[in-house]
């Protein structure tokens, strides 16, 4: 015998507006859950996953997008040596003009041939970290004006660094100078 068909919910269902099929409760199947004590905390998790991963791939999308318009890593090499044969190249400059450089220039400053690779390595991975950094990227952006910017503050800063050092260097020196020669003095006068 087949149970007779009823228009009846069934314990298990929610009842719906038959034109519509939609449930006439508002509450939501989670809503639902959790009001009857089930743990949806890995519903939580997935949702939070995805959206993570959603973002993720949205991210590396736009990254492959913008590295076109990105100089390459041969380009930023380049300048990248540049930077470390910049100081000595101002300081030849400003000896020129009789200015005092300090011990600039310095003979390990620029990148040497045995220090190709090594230098190959390092420039990489700070173009691998700008890449890596959107806030970083107008750094590497070509014809932008950033980068110039940094190596000139950087090599005023770098100057003024070894400018200071081979000051207080020298004062030391002198006062060790005068301490040595009043010891001198007092020696003599005994």
């Amino acid at each position: 015998m087949t149970p007779e068909p009823t228009d009846e919910p069934k314990s298990d269902q929610w009842p719906t507006n038959e034109a519509s099929g939609a449930t006439t409760e508002s509450t939501s199947g989670i809503e639902r859950a959790q009001e009857g004590g089930a743990d949806t905390s890995h519903l939580d998790t997935m949702i939070e996953d995805m959206a993570n991963e959603e973002a993720a791939e949205a991210q590396e999308t736009a990254i492959a997008t913008m590295k076109d318009s990105f100089m390459g890593k041969e380009a930023f090499f380049m300048m990248f040596c540049a930077a470390f044969a910049l100081p000595n190249q101002v300081a030849a400059g400003l000896r020129m003009a009789r200015v005092n450089t300090g011990p600039l220039p310095l003979a390990s400053l620029p990148i040497a041939p045995h220090e190709q690779e090594a230098a190959q390595g390092a420039s990489d991975a700070l173009y691998d970290t700008i890449v890596a950094i959107p806030a970083l990227h107008f750094i590497i952006q070509p014809g932008g004006e950033w980068m110039p910017r940094i190596i000139a503050i950087a090599t005023f800063g770098g100057l003024k660094l070894m400018a200071i050092k081979a000051e207080l260097t020298a004062r030391a020196h002198a006062a060790a100078t005068a301490s040595d020669e009043a010891q001198e003095g007092d020696a003599d006068d005994a």
